[in-house]
């Protein structure tokens, strides 16, 4: 009896976790802001509409990677954890060899880019 209890607050647990994930799968892209909009000659208005996007996405990622740490089988986390550090290689190939705005400017739109398909990978496994 005290088992079949421990297990049911666990999947009540685990319930809360997914229904947390549905809810918040939109509102990172809510959130965002359309840097395409800003005049490419105004570098310092683009670095700072994806700074703030970014920034919005790495906090996303980093909550959405969290609670599927927390309710992953074992070797599934494990499995998590692998591509997790692909991933970030793959992002640091965003560093652009050219020192300028718009070598900065290309760098941020691609950290963006890839943050945020990352994130909506993270959230097609939560669900």
């Amino acid at each position: 009896m005290q088992l079949s209890l421990i297990r049911n607050k666990v999947n009540f647990s685990k319930l809360i976790l997914l229904l947390t994930f549905t809810i918040s799968i939109d509102a990172s892209a809510q959130q965002l802001s359309d840097c395409s909009e800003i005049p490419s000659a105004d570098v310092p208005a683009t670095l700072d509409c994806l700074d703030a996007n970014y920034e919005i996405l790495d906090k996303d990622l980093n909550q959405t990677y969290k609670q599927l740490m927390s309710i992953l089988p074992e070797d599934q986390k494990k499995s998590l954890r692998e591509e997790q550090r692909k991933w970030v290689k793959k992002k640091s190939s965003c560093k652009s060899k050219e020192e300028s705005p718009r070598g900065y400017v290309a760098q941020r739109y691609c950290e963006v880019e890839e943050t945020q398909k990352r994130v909506l990978i993270l959230k097609k496994i939560g669900k």
